[in-house]
């Protein structure tokens, strides 16, 4: 079998325009790469040239992890299991938010107010209900569990709540605590106005950021 080369690797010094040559293994520029040990090679220079120059800034970032979550809990999690479990569902299930949704009086799940509320959710193109559930909860994702996995600021279980805001004309903007995954909503006495006031919040920085606390 003919050999490609070597077990070294070259790196150009930024300053100089030099390139130095580095042993991948001992006697490294001695050992010529061959169909035998070609895996070898390919796994000393990943771990040479993309593993090594940040070893160190990765092993902190798993020691921090690991006071989060412990080995034993993430070991038996893939990788797009584990994803989902730090990051949350990327879809919006409606029902199941619906479900586990508590109201403050005088709001109940038949009131006119919340009727027009989930219309208006369920009428929503996917970005802009992600972009509506960060409002209301700061998270564009669900967690794993579904939204009876919902926290509060203070890791707690806290389920979606809407409370009513008191405006003396029933209009203005929706104020969202995210902290506590909780909506105030204004007496909109129809679908539309309620959606138009939400479009202006998602879509426009300034109400956004005053519409939050």
């Amino acid at each position: 079998m003919t050999s490609i080369g070597t077990f070294v690797s070259y790196k150009k010094d930024s300053e100089s325009g030099i390139e130095n040559f580095i042993e991948l293994k001992e006697n490294g520029r001695n050992i010529e790469i061959v169909d035998g040990n070609k895996h070898e090679f390919a796994s000393l220079l990943l771990n040479k040239v993309f593993i090594a120059p940040i070893e160190e800034e990765v092993n902190s970032l798993v020691k921090g992890f690991a006071t989060l979550l412990s080995k034993s809990l993430i070991s038996v999690l893939d990788e797009d299991e584990l994803e989902l479990f730090i990051c949350g569902d990327e879809g919006i299930d409606i029902k199941d938010w619906q479900e586990n949704t508590v109201y403050e009086k005088p709001y109940h799940k038949d009131h006119p107010v919340i009727k027009r509320f989930w219309e208006m959710v369920e009428k929503m193109p996917t970005n802009d209900c992600e972009n509506f559930l960060q409002f209301c909860t700061g998270s564009r994702r669900v967690p794993a569990e579904g939204f009876k996995g919902l926290r509060a600021a203070n890791n707690r279980l806290s389920k979606f709540q809407i409370k009513e805001r008191r405006l003396s004309d029933g209009k203005g903007f929706p104020m969202a605590h995210t902290c506590f995954n909780t909506i105030e909503l204004p007496h909109y006495e129809t679908t539309e106005a309620m959606a138009e006031a939400v479009h202006s919040i998602l879509n426009t920085p300034e109400c956004f950021k005053f519409a939050i606390e």
